[in-house]
Order: C-alpha cells, then structure tokens, then sequence
C-alpha cells in the first residue's frame, strides 16, 4: 500500500501538484523491499503525450528543463537513476517516471520544490531521522507518514512541520472542501 500511494501520489499529473511526494525518507530495514515494489509498480506506467497513458507531459518545456538540471546535478552529486530520467521522445514534453537512489542531502533535487515526476528515495536509521529532516525542509505543503502503526503515525504526523499530513494516503486532502487549503 505504501508503495502504491507514494507512486499515486508523486506522479499524479506528472508530479506537477503543489501537494505532491516530492522526496521518500525509508527506514532502512524497509529500503530494500519498498524500492523494488516501488520500481515494480513504475516500470509498468505509461508515459506519453497520448491520450492512452498514465503519466502525461510537463506543462512547458521551461518546466521541464528544471527537472532536467535538477536531475543532472543530483546525478553529478552522486545520485543513481534507478529508473527514467530521459524524455520519451527527444521533442516531447514527457519525462519517463523517474526513481533515485543514492541523493546528497545537498542537492537541489531535495531541497527546491521540483514539480515533476521523480521520486528520490533516501534511506534513514529510523523515524526519528526521517522526521528531522523532513523538518529541516524550508518548505512543507504537506506530507505523508506510512506505517502498519497507525497510531503511532499520527503521532509522527503531529510532529512534522507541514501544511498537511496524510497517515497511510498521500494527496487525498486537496480532494476534501471541508479542510482548509492553500496552494
């Protein structure tokens, strides 16, 4: 389930939503397990401009570039691309979903708001690291928290600094006119 939303949610209109996934903190003892369901779930996605897809162009080819450099520099820093990272079709608009691996806390793929489809995963000791850096973030939407515990999500959801939090979904608030929400 985890794998499902994470993918739902950093995909949806090409990652192109002020609320969607744009980085996966992972316990390590998970890692392993939640990247190869994650790349399951991505390698069977259709990326395209055409009508019959699941995952659509950039909206300009500014945009698009964006996620280009920002793409190359977490690659010159390091970064594995495990999955994607190349248009489909060197005219398109359409950038292939894309999963990293291996990404310097540094890089400006974790740190600027990225507004397309990649999904950097980083590994973390445990909770407590994911939450900390999560909130050493100068922005924060919204997030989400993924655990068989869900109480124990909600308290970690208390403690992360953002707009909204999701426990066991992602996204799904921007669909409900009762909560309040600013884009």
């Amino acid at each position: 389930r985890a794998a499902r939303g994470i993918v739902w949610g950093g995909l949806l209109n090409a990652g192109q939503s002020c609320v969607s996934v744009e980085r996966v903190y992972v316990v390590e003892e998970v890692y392993d397990a939640l990247l190869r369901e994650i790349l399951n779930l991505v390698g069977r996605l259709r990326a395209s401009s055409a009508m019959e897809r699941d995952v659509g162009p950039m909206t300009t080819p500014d945009q698009l570039q964006w996620v280009e450099d920002q793409l190359d520099e977490a690659v010159r820093q390091g970064a594995t691309v495990v999955v994607g990272g190349e248009r489909t079709d060197p005219a398109s608009n359409v950038l292939q979903p894309t999963v990293l691996t291996g990404v310097s806390p540094e890089s400006g793929i974790l740190q600027e708001e990225t507004f397309g489809p990649v999904l950097p995963l980083i590994a973390v000791k445990d909770a407590e690291e994911a939450v900390r850096r999560a909130n050493e973030l100068s922005f924060g939407l919204s997030a989400s928290v993924w655990t068989g515990d869900r109480k124990r999500g909600v308290a970690l959801a208390h403690r992360l600094r953002a707009g909204a939090v999701c426990v066991n979904d992602a996204v799904v608030h921007f669909g409900i006119p009762a909560l309040p929400f600013g884009g």
